[in-house]
Order: structure tokens, then sequence, then C-alpha cells
């Protein structure tokens, strides 16, 4: 029993004569090292919730695509109402003009502060 109090008396005068020689982190380099952390964290917080905004705008904006080509198709669909209307068709290169008659459909719908036309041109 003597000797295990001896040896452990023996580490611990050791163990701070080196404890005197070791150098740990100032608060200074504490304190930058947080500081630093947290720019980082902070901006990777910043991008994620900036893509999460982006995914879920691009969703209803989807959607509403998605709801204004079905009611599209069925104004297409149902075409009996709708007046005759003419459009010219020219190509580059070529000086001939075509004539094509048909039914203009229109269909406006909204996303978000957003108000958008979608046309469609149908022939007789």
């Amino acid at each position: 029993m003597i000797k295990y109090i001896n040896k452990f008396e023996n580490f611990s005068f050791v163990f701070k004569k080196c404890a005197k020689f070791q150098k740990g982190f100032t608060l200074i380099e504490v304190i930058l090292s947080v500081a630093i952390l947290a720019m980082v964290t902070t901006s990777l917080l910043m991008m994620f919730t900036n893509g999460v905004g982006n995914i879920f705008g691009a969703g209803k904006k989807s959607v509403s695509h998605y709801v204004a080509q079905d009611q599209i198709e069925s104004k297409v669909s149902d075409t009996v109402g709708l007046p005759i209307s003419t459009i010219e068709l020219k190509f580059s290169g070529n000086a001939v003009q075509y004539n094509v008659e048909g039914k203009k459909v229109d269909v406006n719908y909204t996303y978000g502060m957003k108000t958008k036309k979608l046309t469609t041109f149908t022939t007789k």
C-alpha cells in the first residue's frame, strides 16, 4: 500500500511539472474559433432555408401550371362558342406566307404574385 501511494505521489509531481510546459488555447483563440464556427454555421443554415423555400415555390408553380394545362385542355375539347381567327405564318428565308384558320384558346392563371397567360391555337 505504501508503494502505491509513493507511486501516485511521484506521478502527481511529474504531472504538475509537465503541466507547466504545456500550452493551451488562449481566450482570444477560443473566441475567434467560436466566431468562425458561428459564421460558417449561419451561412450553411441560410443556404438550407433558401433551398427549401425555392423547392416549395417551384412546387406551387408546377401545380398552377398543371391546373392551367388542365383548363386549356378542357377548353380545347369544347371550342364550340369560340370565334374563328386567322394567324399568319412566315418563315425566314422563304417569301411564302401561310394563313391558318382556327380557334385561339386562352387561360389566365396565377401563382404567387404573378399572373400568366397560357395560349394555344387549334385548327378547324
